[in-house]
């Protein structure tokens, strides 16, 4: 029922009735609400003047009181009124001044009392500040009555029988709401109609329950109450008369619905004492022969039609139909197969009957109680001993084919707990199961605790802590954990098998089946071992762990300390790797071989570029092969990323220092570095670091002041400005350190074959490769970074003579040319070099696929083609159009609340940035591992969407994206990802598979059968479908607190500390001039964390 906003006032100004909200009744005019305004018809409460009607002046209607209001003609609908200019009504009244208001006849006390007495009234529910739903429905309750005239005389029979009435039936309502409404129904009881609107607002998966059952005793208690009231006297009044029929109805339901569960109860106690199943297979199987399809066909001609297009084609022949029910639609089955037409119907019912008992067999039995507890029975006599429920009800179901559930969660539990040990096979494993009885201590409890405590004294914890689960680093092995544990148990402890140990740990994927069968009770898991390293080195005499953190750890022969649990440190080492990898004879053959090199660079002053990364490979190409040809794979960092200017530069010092014919360096597309090769040797590196605690030795007292006064590495770089001295103390304190790790990498192998160290570049050596471009133009400078820098110098002729830039590949090659001015002679066999040429660009074969590669060696190509090349066009394109905004695709505005219900971030396969996912309300914890599990099989870009239409493609691109999908596994598809065929990956692969199979993982990547709980995921989550690559982040991120980057091109190697009220930058994008730095309210981060405090949201790489 609506309501409105009123005030009376005179035309003087002179207020006669101040604001005060009323209920609007049907939709009366403005002149007739005054007039029942007036004269007490809306609320007893507020009497004006009867006569007053006739002195309405005007009207006038609002939206608030502080915006201008409108006159309105009085006659006009109040309603309508309200809808179009607001609630607010304001009635401007002009009494004549002749008037003479009539003098009111005062009442005597004992009439007053009589009347009201004789008035109808309702009990008043004081509201609470923040009513919930059963509060709201009183109130429902009590406005339905006033409505239909209902009411009680007397304020003393309105605070009893009315306050009671309404209470009890109140209760009803809301106990048959809250068990489910729809249950009643089910069994053909429906409560009258006019109580509908009352149900469906008790929902108590609101705060995390389950709907109850309904309970005989509850159903009675509350249809005896209703029938107490229809027996009260004043149920039989005339303003109750058309209350009565009501209420008894619902009773009667009640009383229907508590016989049927009596019943129930009853016959269920009597099936429990049977001696045999409840139903016979017999008497639930039905078998017919059926000449065509007919009876089954709906008669609707389009329903019809789809029916028998979606049946198979041998459908249309003679079959027969074996139908089975266990009843309680606990299990039902519908069997098909085809007749011989030729045969006799003897023949023909003699071999259906023969193809059901097959069947028959297979159909599972459900036994009773009395015939599980009898089995114990006899089997205790027999063996002697009281056997446990468990082990009697795993060997009946084995026995007898029982499928019975179970009675109760405790039992659930166990069975599964079985079911999960028979899977395994191990007979030790059975022992290892622990009594459920009550009351008894568990059989391993003590080994439990043994193991905790071991945790606690040895677990990693994790990086970030956002989580309760550690990491299983100090011990690598199962049979590690439990040789390392024994050393602290007691002699008499009980020790489980490796197969229980491994199944207390916490699943490494919560969303496969496997996951189901372990316990969780230690918070340990197998983790994937991250690629990138950061040597953390502690300061002296507070050794920090290198890789990971809170345990003792062994730091130098024969000494061990307890290690820092620090997350930063001052100083770190950053391991460089380079792979000299051994060319196979044959492309399918795997390159992961060759020699390993690793060097250990100081962050600080020795900071990654491109200079240093093109002058360490010098000398390993020098000392292992002085070949003509060198072909770089790199992952595609900033310091390798060969479209900018200082890496090519540097790229043609290392080919002229070299002197070779032939450069190519490639790298991966953007966020595949895991398919470069050398990727793999972090986790081995990893491995070597495990248990491992550094710190640095300890320098003079006035280096080690200064070093006190610094808090991050630009602090301890400014303060070597200042103090040249320190910079060389604190490397030569760092020598011994590197010293270690050498020694600790060189123990590593490849293939047998150990790595290799070299030392970090040093400014002299990148000096000298420098020197050998100045051979070629003396006036470059390092200062030179972009095209424009070198556009009108000397160099700019070599890059068009020798020179291919690419998005993706940078290539150098001789000309060939004895007396070419620009590039040495060539040292290759002559045949040998005239077969190189530079890499091609992809060129497409039709609209699908690009053409295979030796159909476009040597063909003059461009990088037109190239996918990222096309979104560039696509950018260009939409910024001439400009104006035209951007469908985000998502129903609302996306903010860092919306970003936090989801707390996860998806990645562009192109750009690398991180994109946030939104939801309007937070998704539960399965709606969450749902969704990632998804996500790991997709390859997301920039601008697609999520959207769930039914039986449609769940997922849709934008009008300039290519769509979402699994990536295909031919090498020609249009792609920005080369393919790589290894032996070793497709091992991998198949290894891979196996493990899945044997788990039972049923991984479904194809759109097409994808569930109906994903649906759901995908109809909630959104990501903003108006980004494109070439979009900065978006500001929500940093707002809903996940790992800082850069605002301009996603890197997680910013700058710090980041400035207040300013976005982080890494150091390319601060140097571009292009690019600029942008600010926010309220903005504050630290190093390494996140804005105003510590990660929150879960962070997760979809590539």
């Amino acid at each position: 029922m609506p309501s409105v906003s009123v005030k009376v006032m005179l035309s003087d100004r002179k207020e006669i009735l101040n604001w005060q909200i009323h209920p609007v009744a049907g939709n009366p005019s403005l002149c007739e609400f005054f007039h029942l305004l007036a004269t007490g018809g809306i609320s007893p409460e507020v009497f004006i003047n009867n006569n007053y009607h006739d002195f309405l002046l005007k009207a006038k209607v609002g939206n608030s009181l502080k915006d201008e209001f409108v006159n309105v003609n009085i006659q006009c609908k109040l309603n309508e009124i309200l809808q179009t200019f607001g609630n607010f009504v304001l009635f401007e009244l002009q009494i004549p001044e002749d008037y003479q208001p009539p003098i009111r006849k005062e009442k005597n006390a004992f009439r007053k009392l009589m009347s009201s007495a004789s008035q109808l009234s309702l009990p008043s529910f004081q509201l609470p500040k923040k009513p919930n739903k059963k509060d709201l429905l009183r109130q429902d309750i009590v406005e339905w009555i006033r409505n239909n005239g209902g009411g009680w005389n007397g304020r003393s029979a309105v605070e009893s029988t009315g306050k009671s009435f309404i209470n009890d039936l109140l209760n009803a309502i809301w106990y048959i709401d809250t068990c489910g409404i729809e249950k009643m129904k089910g069994r053909a009881i429906h409560p009258p109609k006019e109580f509908e609107e009352f149900f469906n607002r008790s929902d108590p998966s609101s705060y995390k329950n389950t709907r109850p059952k309904f309970d005989y005793d509850c159903v009675n208690r509350h249809a005896n109450l209703l029938f107490g009231h229809l027996n009260a006297p004043w149920m039989e009044k005339s303003q109750f008369t058309w209350l009565c029929p009501l209420l008894e109805k619902l009773s009667k339901c009640l009383i229907e619905y508590s016989t049927y569960l009596h019943e129930q109860n009853i016959e269920i106690s009597r099936n429990h004492q049977l001696e045999i199943p409840v139903r016979s297979i017999d008497d639930s199987v039905s078998v017919k022969v059926f000449g065509d399809i007919e009876p089954f066909v709906p008669s609707e001609p389009s329903k019809k039609y789809a029916f028998i297009h979606n049946l198979p084609d041998y459908i249309s022949h003679k079959f027969g139909i074996f139908r089975y029910s266990s009843g309680n639609n606990t299990f039902h089955a519908c069997f098909l197969w085809r007749v011989d037409e030729n045969l006799s119907d003897e023949d023909i019912t003699s071999k259906s009957y023969t193809i059901c008992n097959q069947l028959k067999s297979k159909m599972p039995v459900y036994h009773t109680r009395f015939m599980r507890t009898h089995f114990k029975n006899k089997a205790d006599l027999i063996l002697g001993i009281p056997t446990k429920n468990h082990q009697i009800r795993t060997l009946y179901q084995e026995l007898t084919g029982d499928s019975s559930s179970a009675s109760n969660m405790t039992e659930k539990e166990i069975m599964l707990r079985t079911k999960q040990l028979l899977i395994n096979g191990d007979d030790k494993i059975i022992v290892d199961l622990r009594s459920q009885n009550k009351g008894r201590p568990e059989q391993y409890a003590e080994f439990w605790n043994y193991v905790k405590q071991y945790l606690e004294d040895h677990a990693a914890v994790d990086d970030r802590r956002h989580g309760t689960v550690v990491h299983l680093s100090h011990a690598i092995s199962v049979q590690d954990l439990i040789d390392q544990v024994k050393k602290i148990c007691t002699p008499n402890t009980l020790i489980p098998s490796k197969q229980w140990l491994r199944m207390q740990f916490s699943p490494n994927n919560e969303t496969v089946k496997v996951s189901e069968y372990y316990t969780g009770r230690l918070d340990i898991k197998y983790m994937v071992q991250a690629r990138q390293l950061h040597v953390k080195v502690g300061e002296p005499n507070f050794p920090v762990a290198a890789v990971d953190r809170g345990k003792s750890v062994i730091v130098a022969k024969g000494m061990t300390f307890a290690v820092a649990d620090h997350d930063f440190t001052k100083c770190g080492l950053i391991p460089s790797v380079i792979m000299h990898a051994e060319i196979p004879e044959s492309i399918n053959e795997s390159f992961y071989r060759g020699s390993v090199h690793v060097g250990l660079k100081d962050p600080i002053f020795e900071p990654s570029s491109a200079a240093r990364h093109a002058t360490e490979p010098y000398d390993i190409v020098i000392k292992e092969t002085n070949k003509p040809f060198l072909f770089l794979y790199t992952d595609g960092g900033p310091d390798h990323q060969v479209k900018y200017i200082r890496t090519q530069i540097t790229l043609i010092s290392l080919f002229l220092a070299l002197d070779l014919d032939y450069l190519v360096a490639v790298r991966t597309p953007p966020g595949h570095s895991w398919k470069n090769p050398v990727e793999r040797i972090m986790s081995i590196l990893n491995l070597g670091l495990q248990c491992v605690g550094l710190m640095r030795q300890e320098m003079n007292i006035g280096s080690e002041e200064i070093m006190s006064q610094c808090n991050s590495m630009n602090d301890i770089r400014k303060a070597a400005e200042k103090t040249p001295s320190l910079k060389e103390n604190l490397k030569e304190n760092l020598n011994p350190t590197i010293t270690l790790l050498n020694d600790i990498f060189q123990r590593l192998q490849l293939k047998d074959k150990n790595f290799q160290t070299y030392e970090a570049a040093t400014e002299l050596d990148m000096n000298n490769l420098w020197d050998t471009i100045l051979s070629i133009d003396s006036t470059l400078t390092k200062e030179d970074r972009s095209w424009a820098d070198i556009k009108n110098k000397p160099i700019r002729e070599f890059f068009d003579h020798c020179c291919r830039s690419r998005s993706y590949f940078f290539s150098i090659k001789k000309c060939g040319d004895v007396n070419c001015g620009l590039c040495l002679p060539i040292r290759s066999p002559q045949h040998i070099f005239d077969s190189l040429n530079h890499l091609p660009d992809p060129v497409p074969a039709n609209s699908d696929h690009y053409k295979n590669f030796n159909d476009v060696y040597g063909m003059d190509t461009n990088e037109s083609y190239c996918p990222s090349i096309q979104m560039r066009k696509v950018k260009s394109d939409k910024n001439k159009r400009g104006k035209q905004r951007r469908d985000k695709q998502m129903p609302w505005t996306g903010n860092a609340q919306r970003a936090k219900n989801v707390g996860i971030t998806v990645t562009c396969m192109d750009c690398n940035k991180l994109r946030c996912l939104y939801a309007y309300k937070k998704i539960t914890e399965d709606e969450k591992a749902i969704l990632m599990a998804y996500l790991d099989t997709i390859c997301y870009t920039c601008g697609a969407t999520f959207i769930c239409q039914g039986s449609e493609d769940l997922l849709k691109e934008s009008s300039q994206k290519r769509d979402i999908d699994e990536v295909l596994e031919d090498d020609n598809n249009l792609s920005d990802m080369e393919s790589e065929d290894e032996q070793e990956e497709e091992e991998v692969s198949k290894d891979s598979s196996k493990d899945s199979s044997k788990g039972e993982v049923n991984v479904c990547t194809k759109r097409n059968d994808m569930g109906q709980n994903l649906r759901d995921v995908l109809s909630k989550v959104f990501v903003n479908a108006a980004l494109e690559c070439y979009d900065e982040m978006e500001k929500a991120y940093y707002s809903a607190n996940f790992l800082p980057v850069c605002f301009n091109c996603g890197s997680v190697e910013y700058i710090t500390p980041v400035p207040e009220k300013q976005y982080p930058y890494c150091e390319s994008c601060t140097a571009d001039s292009d690019v600029k730095i942008k600010t926010g309210k309220g903005l504050k981060f630290s190093s390494g964390a996140t804005q105003s405090n510590k990660r929150k949201g879960k962070r997760v790489r979809t590539e």
